[in-house]
């Protein structure tokens, strides 16, 4: 796609679109174990502030008897993770490479501390270039609070 977007030649070696983004390119092979003790494995010995996960979200049974790795490599890294379902659409528009964030929900609650969703939210809005609109929804009793319509 990045030499669709003329962002690249199309026969550009991932090293030279690294150098052209500023960015480190790696491919990295891990053993085959299970994938979340690799994954939790490699981020020990090369720590990341944030996770970019594709998941299946399977529901019901599936997930009951097979669960969900990128949840799990979540829970357990105790990082910022952000999770690509094969049913939504992405940031990027496909045909042009456009970068689109236009809203952001951010649901919360007294507990947990909300403080860290909060901030990946402004940081994520700045990366749209300020322009995407951040609601936060709070759950729970506030007195004075608006009430969702529906």
């Amino acid at each position: 796609m990045l030499a669709q977007w003329k962002l690249m030649d199309e026969f550009d070696s991932m090293q030279a679109v690294g150098e052209k983004f500023g960015i480190k390119i790696d491919k990295i092979e891990l053993p085959p174990q299970n994938p979340v003790s690799a994954v939790l494995h490699y981020q020990e010995r090369h720590p990341s502030q944030l996770f970019v996960m594709a998941t299946e979200g399977r529901e019901g049974l599936p997930r009951w008897l097979h669960g969900s790795v990128a949840e799990t490599v979540a829970r357990r890294a105790h990082v910022n993770a952000l999770f690509v379902s094969p049913q939504t659409q992405g940031f990027v528009v496909p045909a042009t490479g456009e970068f689109r964030l236009g809203k952001i929900l951010v649901p919360i609650s007294d507990d947990p501390r909300p403080a860290p969703a909060i901030e990946l939210a402004a940081a994520m809005r700045k990366l749209a270039g300020d322009t995407a609109e951040v609601r936060f929804v709070h759950f729970g009793d506030h007195p004075g609070a608006a009430r969702a319509d529906d």
